[in-house]
């Protein structure tokens, strides 16, 4: 039912007098973003729950998740709730302390094999940014005023060479939460998104991308190049993308997903 003009009228007298101008226009961005996903870090609000309750029936015995920049293991442990049996997840964190404290929270979770080592363009060792103790911030770049809890070394490896080693093909949902990182994670699987083995791509965005140089564009031109589209996650759905635009460039947090032709049913409207 559609709101009554009375009302509309009395909402816009309330504001204009309780709101001062400057207040309205905050209130007005405020709507803007939740309505875009943008700023909400809660899956339960962002629409990145509405997005697993829809994927969750469509995976299978055969089916391959990634969670790269698993932390403690909160994403993997979710997805896995009312999953099919024999549906493989990879979560990765390569901070040992974090790592074995995702090793212990997914240890009664079926076909869930943790990795200690960070996904990126290169295999080497480097060093990671620390925000604290289990927190869900490092990165391998410095972040003023978060990462300043020293650095740790750890292992890097590109997702097509990790793939090449464990025998794996293709992969279902490739999810990606690296803390700016997201651009070169994406490089380093390469051959398999040219090859459109990798279903589906969701990739986090935000402040971070500052520190490490990059911007929506690259992740744009990568994935496009290769044959994706690209959609933003919001409440209750997807918006999918036809381009690429410079204003999209907000580096306020959001998260997108790309898909190949098998998952293209993700950017319809949920039904």
């Amino acid at each position: 039912m559609s709101t009554q003009p009375w009302l509309k009228r009395l909402v816009s007298l309330t504001l204009d007098n309780v709101l001062s101008p400057a207040d309205r226009l905050r209130l007005a961005y405020f709507i803007l973003n939740r309505e875009n996903g943008e700023g909400i870090g809660d899956p339960l609000l962002n629409g990145e729950e509405d997005l697993l309750d829809r994927l969750r029936p469509r995976l299978g015995p055969a089916s391959v998740v990634f969670d790269v920049g698993a932390n403690i293991g909160e994403w993997t442990s979710s997805l896995a709730k009312g999953l099919p049996r024999g549906v493989t997840i990879y979560p990765f964190e390569p901070v040992p302390e974090i790592h074995a404290a995702l090793s212990a929270n997914v240890a009664a979770l079926e076909n869930v094999i943790p990795v200690q080592a960070a996904l990126s363009d290169r295999t080497a060792e480097a060093e990671i940014h620390l925000a604290g103790r289990f927190a869900g911030s490092n990165s391998l770049h410095h972040i003023p005023g978060v990462t300043e809890g020293g650095v740790a070394t750890i292992r890097l490896m590109r997702g097509d060479d990790f793939c090449r080693e464990r025998g794996i093909d293709a992969i279902d949902l490739l999810k990606i939460d690296v803390e700016g990182n997201e651009v070169a994670t994406l490089r380093g699987f390469e051959s398999l998104l040219a090859a459109r083995k990798i279903g589906c791509v969701q990739f986090e965005y935000g402040g971070t991308w500052i520190a490490s140089r990059t911007f929506l564009a690259d992740a744009f031109q990568l994935l496009a190049r290769h044959g994706y589209r690209i959609a933003r996650i919001v409440p209750g759905g997807v918006r999918p993308l036809a381009r690429y635009e410079p204003s999209m460039e907000s580096f306020r947090y959001a998260n997108y997903l790309a898909v190949n032709e098998r998952f293209r049913w993700l950017l319809e409207p949920a039904r």
